[in-house]
This record gives structure tokens, C-alpha cells and sequence, in this order.
């Protein structure tokens, strides 16, 4: 296997690479990430569409991490793949790098079984929305399933920008019961102007679930926090470290304080 992924003068057809094992076609993609020569391209691109959905991943990520862009109209046509790990990565590829032209396949995610894939759709859907995508992102917003959807649903509404949104997301909180969803919807509120949000967000930092406060600190983005208000933060986050023990609370408040300074 090393002749066939270290060599660079010996591709190996496609014949003989269908002919090895999975793990091997796997290692395969993956040591193809990052170059752009048209026969490694050719290969990845081929490997995409393997009959394992695990070796459909790995190439589908190597051609994401070597041209993101070039790699849409592939990860476009794999939303529907039965492999969940390679629909996560399609919609992640169309995350990154949204186009109005997918809009019509991201929608079909929404719909997705696997609530990771149907939260990044959200996600990329709002990223390129029109009009009536913001009312399908709204209706989903208080109907899907999953508190982490709605929760990113909030989140990308608020980052939409517009204030029209704020009695929506309003009526959103009011009626929410799923703690992770709430910080959602507060963090969308507070990017449309309601600087009073950031107390309630700040509260949720003494939650007794680690997974509460960690959502609480990944949900902020340092540049959206204006000047006053990172001095609020920064003393939040200091009591935080005090008492933390979790690691993963931990290592996301010293990003989030690193990143306000």
C-alpha cells in the first residue's frame, strides 16, 4: 500500500484500487488530502462514490479539506447517501461554503433523520435565506425535535441581522422549555441588539450540567461582543475558571477569555 500512496509517479488505476480492502481505500482518500494535481482529484472524486460509505467519508472530507468550493457539487449530490458520517460531512462541506444554488438540496436536509445533519442544514440554509427560507427556519425553529436544532436555528436567525426577527425569537424563548435551545434564542437576541440578554446568558454559567455551560461559553463569538460588555464577560468567565472542573468547560472558557482580550 505505501508503493500506491507514497509513490507520486505510481497512481494506481481504478480498477486495482476497487480491488482493496476498505481500511486501505480509506487511508487512501485520506493521504490524498491537500493535493491538487488532477489525477489525485480524479481519485478522490472516484472514491466518493465507493461502495463503503466509511471510504465516502474519508474522500468526501480529503476533497472538502483540499477545495472546499470545488468539492459543493459533490457534497451536494451525497445528501441523501444512507451513510450518515457522509451526509454530516456533505452538509458541513455546504456549511462552509454556502451557495443559493444548493438551496433546494440543503432544504431536503432539513428533513434528514440524523439531527446533526438537519442542524448544520439550518445553519447553511440561513446563511444564503431569502425571505421564505427565513419563515421555513422560523417554523422549524418551534417544531423540530432536537433542542440542539433549535438551538442553532436561534443562533443563525439572530446572525441573520434583521430586527424584524426579534418578537419571533421572543415568542421563540417564551415558549421553549430545552435549556440548550434557550441559549440559542438568547444568543440570536443578543447579535440583534439586546445587550440585556447577555445577563441571562451569563446566568446559565452556574447550571449545574456541564454540557449547559459549555454551550453557554461556545455559543459567543468574541467579535460580537462589544467593549462593555466583554468587561461583563471577561468577569464571568474568570469566577467560571475559579471553579471549573470539567475539562471541556475549562479549555472553552480560556479560548473564549483569550480570544475578548
Amino acid at each position: 500500500m505505501a508503493a500506491l500512496v507514497d509513490d507520486p509517479d505510481a497512481v494506481p488505476k481504478i480498477s486495482a484500487i476497487r480491488r482493496l480492502p476498505v481500511a486501505n481505500r480509506r487511508d487512501l482518500a485520506k493521504s490524498l488530502t491537500g493535493k491538487r494535481d488532477a489525477e489525485s482529484w480524479r481519485l478522490l472524486v472516484d472514491l466518493a462514490d465507493d461502495r463503503s460509505g466509511n471510504v465516502r467519508e474519508a474522500a468526501l472530507s480529503a476533497l472538502a479539506e483540499t477545495d472546499g468550493r470545488r468539492a459543493r457539487v459533490i457534497a451536494s449530490g451525497l445528501l441523501s447517501d444512507e451513510h450518515v458520517g457522509v451526509r454530516i460531512t456533505a452538509i458541513k462541506v455546504l456549511l462552509e461554503f454556502p451557495r443559493r444554488r444548493y438551496i433546494p438540496r440543503i432544504k431536503e436536509a432539513l428533513r434528514d433523520a440524523d439531527w446533526c445533519v438537519r442542524s448544520d442544514a439550518a445553519m447553511a440554509l440561513a446563511k444564503v435565506a431569502r425571505p421564505d427560507d427565513i419563515e421555513l427556519l422560523i417554523d422549524l425553529l418551534m417544531t423540530d425535535p432536537h433542542g440542539v436544532v433549535r438551538r442553532d436555528i436561534g443562533d443563525s436567525l439572530g446572525g441573520i441581522g434583521n430586527k424584524a426577527l426579534i418578537p419571533v425569537l421572543e415568542d421563540a424563548l417564551a415558549a421553549e422549555t430545552d435549556e440548550l435551545a434557550q441559549i440559542g434564542i438568547l444568543y440570536g437576541l443578543y447579535q440583534l441588539g439586546q445587550n440585556q440578554r447577555l445577563a441571562e446568558l451569563i446566568a446559565y454559567l452556574d447550571d449545574d450540567h456541564p454540557l449547559v455551560r459549555c454551550n453557554v461559553v461556545n455559543s459567543f463569538v468574541a467579535d460580537h461582543v462589544s467593549a462593555p460588555d466583554r468587561v461583563i464577560l471577561r468577569d464571568a468567565l474568570e469566577r467560571l475558571l475559579l471553579d471549573q472542573q470539567t475539562s471541556g468547560v475549562w479549555e472553552s472558557a480560556k479560548a473564549l477569555l483569550k480570544a475578548l482580550s
